[in-house]
């Protein structure tokens, strides 16, 4: 099942960027040239999608809320395809979007679509 931290979600799409090679790059006033330092491996990136269908309008709303309490929390989030990525630090959660949407999804009818999207880093 999809989550994006402890909340349950339909659907989840997204991913993460690999840690790469950071380097510093400096000019002195002065002095011909540039300095230059690498710092390790980071500035890796995520950015997921998550979309819940539910019943009622006021479910939607709920849900947006908690994901929206996530910002600023280091979260693990699974996938559509059950893929973990851990140690996510949400940085920012994106304006919700709600629309109507008929259907049934695990026995269960719906009428309502949320989605919403975080960013942040891998820590």
């Amino acid at each position: 099942m999809a989550t994006i931290g402890n909340v349950t979600c339909s659907l989840v799409k997204g991913g993460v960027r690999n840690k790469k090679l950071r380097t510093e790059v400096w000019q002195t006033p002065g002095v011909d040239g540039y300095g230059a330092m690498l710092l390790g491996l980071g500035d890796s990136q995520f950015a997921f999608t998550a979309v819940a269908y539910a019943a009622y309008s006021l479910d939607i709303i709920a849900w947006v809320q908690s994901i929206e309490a996530l910002q600023g929390q280091v979260i693990t989030v699974v996938d559509d395809w059950e893929v973990v990525y851990e140690r996510l630090l949400v940085t920012q959660v994106g304006m919700p979007k709600r629309s109507p949407a008929f259907g049934v999804s695990g026995g269960v009818a719906y009428e309502v679509r949320g989605e919403i999207t975080l960013q942040g880093i891998v820590l």
